[in-house]
């Protein structure tokens, strides 16, 4: 417990250095950064999680098992949501526009775009 403590603590250290850094270098939006400083921690905490099973002689074989299933599970239910995550990702990293643009959609609507988030990117209309 004491190690995942403080890989924990020290992925939480170490990510905003090197995020930061990234950020500077690439250009990309500091919004994606707790994102995954977020996916980081869990990933430290499942793995910890797991090796603290194991030394108490819990077989986790069947816990590996049920966790792939109901991600599988989950990523068909959520397939729509999860396309929008990765569009919403994408248009971070690729910045077709910005907070600020004028644009005009394919449905013929104009706005500004006043956010963009993860999974929507809104837009302010003129209403006739």
């Amino acid at each position: 417990m004491l190690w995942g403590a403080a890989a924990f603590r020290l992925s939480g250290l170490l990510f905003k250095d090197v995020a930061g850094r990234l950020v500077d270098v690439t250009g990309l939006g500091g919004e994606l950064i707790p994102l995954f400083d977020n996916l980081v921690k869990i990933l430290i905490v499942g793995a910890a999680l797991m090796m603290f099973l194991s030394l108490w002689g819990i077989d986790i074989t069947p816990l590996l098992a049920t966790a792939g299933i109901a991600g599988l599970a989950v990523a068909f239910a959520a397939k729509d949501t999860v396309a929008n995550f990765f569009g919403g990702i994408s248009v971070f990293m690729d910045r077709p526009y910005k907070i600020g643009d004028y644009i005009i959609l394919d449905s013929g609507e104009r706005g500004e775009v006043v956010a963009i988030g993860i999974r929507s990117t809104r837009i302010k209309t003129i209403q006739r």
